[in-house]
């Protein structure tokens, strides 16, 4: 039985797959943030339109309600092995630690939204963004670029040299609000199906 695959856009085998009659069942890109670029009073701005959504780093205490949030969104990430997630976060998942960040945007104590990223030892001093999502309640009220804000600018300050994520390309609310903080696409890649 042969699988799926996932591949830069840009190589030889994404190509050589296609012309095999091999199907592009979905699309997702690479970021990435040049710190030499960032605007940081227009990360600020992002994080104060969210008010009064309070942002704060997550901790062992907030384990039990990622759990909860995350299984009430994790079903809302598009696309296919690339970018699907298939099951929520667990306890452990869900757990800060050094090489696992997490932030969340609370409205009177509830949490509304989180961010996770993880560091990343194959880029250096880097962090990849795993994942954001808010409450479909509390949608299109800027808490996506907020918590992004919050994060890149911490992540910066603590002397991060580079963070990217990854995304689907039908996720527009996300791509929106990865692209307003200063996310640039740089990668393409393909999964691919045989026919």
């Amino acid at each position: 039985m042969t699988h799926k695959k996932i591949l830069n856009a840009a190589t030889t085998e994404a190509q050589e797959l296609q012309e095999k009659g091999w199907e592009v069942v979905a699309r997702s890109w690479g970021a990435g943030i040049d710190p030499d670029l960032l605007e940081a009073d227009k990360l600020r701005r992002f994080i104060g339109e969210a008010l009064p959504i309070i942002i704060r780093p997550l901790t062992i205490n907030d384990v039990e309600a990622v759990v909860e949030f995350d299984e009430m969104t994790f079903k809302d990430f598009p696309g296919d092995i690339a970018t699907q997630r298939e099951k929520p976060v667990n306890s452990e998942e869900a757990t800060p630690r050094e090489v696992r960040l997490g932030w969340g945007a609370f409205s009177n104590n509830e949490m509304v939204g989180m961010l996770y990223a993880d560091i990343d030892g194959r880029h250096g001093n880097g962090v990849e963004i795993d994942f954001f999502s808010v409450n479909p309640a509390h949608r299109d009220k800027g808490i996506g670029k907020a918590l992004l804000a919050t994060a890149i600018l911490k992540l910066l300050a603590d002397g991060i040299k580079s963070i990217r994520t990854g995304v689907a390309d039908e996720n527009v609310a996300s791509i929106t609000a990865l692209e307003s903080v200063g996310f640039v696409k740089d990668e393409e890649w393909l999964t691919l199906s045989p026919n």
